[in-house]
């Protein structure tokens, strides 16, 4: 995410950060308009595409708590906005982008249709773009804060 622009590093803008979660949303809730055609199988009992609606969390939690699960998730995008406000390297806030991608990306469904459009099945689990997003971010401020500051110090 540094580029080296006459051996000077960019780090990633406000700008920067706000036009790639917006495309991290667009394409999230591209596909999940989409996701109600979906029907088929990539590889037989392991991986396929359908449509389901997720009234809960991760392993359905929380399934009839749907004000309580808007009111945590916009408690969670203002503890990831304070990351990427803090954070000084590229790579967090890239990981921080992605997580805030993915909350935002669920939230408007929660809003919007009452419950999360999820549509990717691995057999024992169902999730969707955003949960990819907030996956690999999850996985980057992690790292970020745990392991890349271990080797630096």
């Amino acid at each position: 995410m540094e580029n080296e622009v006459g051996g000077v590093k960019k780090k990633l803008t406000k700008n920067n950060i706000t036009g790639i979660t917006l495309v991290l949303i667009a394409i999230d809730q591209i596909v999940k308009i989409m996701a109600p055609d979906f029907n088929f199988i990539i590889i037989n009992n392991i991986l396929s595409f359908r449509f389901v609606e997720n009234h809960g969390i991760s392993f359905g939690l929380l399934s009839n708590s749907k004000i309580l699960i808007i009111i945590i998730s916009f408690i969670l995008i203002g503890v990831i906005i304070s990351i990427l406000i803090k954070e000084e390297s590229n790579v967090g806030k890239f990981g921080a982008t992605m997580l805030l991608a993915g909350a935002i990306g669920n939230l408007i469904d929660r809003i919007f249709l009452g419950y999360v459009v999820d549509y990717i099945d691995i057999e024992l689990f169902i999730f969707n773009i955003a949960d990819i997003y907030i996956f690999v971010g999850a996985l980057i401020i992690l790292y970020v804060y745990f392991v890349k500051e271990k080797y630096e110090n």
